[in-house]
């Protein structure tokens, strides 16, 4: 009478732990491959944008479970222990306890980080369905976490940005010899100057650099090279101006795409028929008025390894 409910209350727990640790588990290259995936994974990479959203839905779906289930198991001890059987009693609470510990928890979280990209894909239809149904809840659960907040914490502030002041006191009062403080003021002092500088003061104008158009083979490349008479052995390890093969638009001459010529090309250039452009990435377009520092902030969001900057 009550172990199938019980079970189906467990499972739903469980259900809840493996949603919880595989979405919060996915790097940031697991979305952005899922987002180019098959529909439940473009489904899954959405619901991890609103994070809070979907936390408080496994949470409250596991609180309504978890009630529902030791409830159960309450009724069924106190049914054992009146017709007089109070060891099965206890033991129904400690077997239920246990199995909540293992199979609820335990287990899903540890099979769900085994590759939380295919639970993640695999429960992003209830667990759409499960939001959709709790959504109206979710002003209510914000009203209640800003007036906790004012009522527990009502005096905290931000705190303000650190100035270059504060570094350089931070170093000073640290026991490192005299050069290391030197080299550590140096390095924090050009990390502020990052927010200060413009892309325009860091870029290479275009006349400084090469532009291919696809199809790009290592024997366009070799062709070049031999062109401009580029001694490899004297260029390191990039001949290339800049280290990348900037890949123009096979209709225009505007930059499409960009690949690291250190990363893909070996250097005794070994296959000259390999079409490059095929493992190069779309680049980042910035305003030639944005910040250095902005502008880094944009390419680890995107994961992108090189920017264009626009004059507009």
């Amino acid at each position: 009478m009550f172990l199938i409910p019980m079970l189906f209350l467990l499972a739903t727990s469980a259900f809840c732990s493996f949603a919880e640790a595989a979405y919060f588990s996915l790097t940031r290259a697991d979305r952005a491959a899922m987002k180019d995936g098959k529909p439940m994974a473009r489904l899954a990479e959405s619901l991890s944008h609103a994070p809070d959203q979907l936390l408080s839905t496994i949470l409250f779906v596991n609180l309504i479970a978890s009630l529902l289930y030791y409830t159960l198991v309450g009724i069924w001890g106190f049914q054992l222990e009146a017709s007089g059987n109070a060891g099965a009693a206890a033991g129904l609470a400690v077997c239920a306890l246990f199995a909540t510990i293992i199979f609820a928890e335990i287990l899903p979280k540890d099979i769900a980080l085994l590759n939380p990209r295919l639970v993640a894909e695999l429960l992003s239809v209830p667990l759409y369905a499960l939001r959709q149904v709790f959504r109206p809840l979710f002003p209510i659960f914000d009203t209640i976490l800003l007036l906790s907040r004012r009522l527990f914490t009502p005096k905290f502030v931000v705190e303000p940005y650190l100035h270059s002041s504060d570094l350089e006191r931070a170093v000073v009062l640290s026991k490192v010899d005299a050069q290391i403080i030197r080299r550590e003021q140096s390095v924090l002092q050009n990390i502020l100057k990052l927010s200060e500088m413009h892309n325009e003061e860091l870029m290479r104008p275009r006349t400084m650099q090469k532009f291919f158009k696809p199809p790009v083979t290592l024997s366009t490349i070799a062709q070049y090279l031999a062109e401009e008479q580029v001694d490899l052995d004297s260029q390191g390890d990039s001949p290339i101006p800049g280290g990348f093969l900037w890949i123009t638009d096979p209709a225009t001459d505007e930059l499409a795409s960009a690949v690291s010529f250190r990363r893909y090309v070996p250097p005794d250039l070994e296959q000259p028929e390999q079409v490059w452009d095929e493992h190069s990435a779309p680049v980042l377009f910035v305003p030639w008025t944005g910040t250095v520092a902005e502008t880094l902030d944009r390419m680890r969001q995107t994961g992108t390894e090189a920017a264009a900057v626009v004059n507009e």
